[in-house]
C-alpha cells in the first residue's frame, strides 16, 4: 500500500524526525500540520497509517478502526507501561511498535509486514459477568 498524506495532529516536542523527513520515508504526497483539534477520530478514520504515542486509549481507537498503526513510545522514560502495551500489541501482529530511534528502520518495513485485525469488542462481557456475580441470572 502506498501512503499518499501525512497528517501531523499534535506538536510533539521532542520529535527527532522532522515531519518532512517522515513524509520522505514514506513517499508521501502531501503533509498537513493542524496544532488544535476538538477529536483525532474523524482524521483517524481517514488515515491509511497512523503514527502515534503509545497510550492505551490512542492505540485502540486506531486498532479498532482497523488502521495500520506504529505505536512510538519514548524508552527513557521510566516506569514507562507505554512500553509494555506497544510491545504486546506488536508481538501479536496487531502494529508495528517503534521507539524514537528505532522509527527510521521500523517506518521503512512498514509495507512489508501483514497485519492481524484486532478483534472487535464484545460489549455484553461486563454485564454478563456482573448478572452472574450478583445471582441475576
Amino acid at each position: 500500500m502506498k501512503y499518499k498524506e501525512l497528517y501531523k495532529a499534535k506538536a510533539t516536542p521532542q520529535l527527532i524526525y522532522k515531519l518532512e523527513d517522515i513524509s520522505a520515508m514514506l513517499n508521501l504526497v502531501s503533509l498537513k500540520l493542524q496544532h488544535l483539534i476538538i477529536s483525532i477520530v474523524p482524521d483517524m478514520m481517514k488515515a491509511d497509517l497512523i503514527i502515534s504515542h503509545a497510550g492505551a486509549g490512542t492505540c485502540l481507537e486506531a486498532l479498532e478502526l482497523k488502521k495500520d498503526l506504529v505505536a512510538v513510545v519514548n524508552d527513557s522514560l521510566m516506569g514507562n507501561h507505554q512500553v509494555e502495551l506497544a510491545e504486546k500489541l506488536a508481538s501479536e501482529g496487531y502494529c508495528d511498535y517503534a521507539t524514537l530511534s528505532s522509527l527510521n528502520s521500523v517506518l521503512s518495513n512498514i509495507k512489508t509486514k501483514k497485519k492481524i485485525i484486532f478483534p472487535r469488542q464484545d460489549d455484553s462481557l461486563l454485564s454478563d459477568f456482573l448478572r452472574h456475580r450478583l445471582e441475576m441470572d
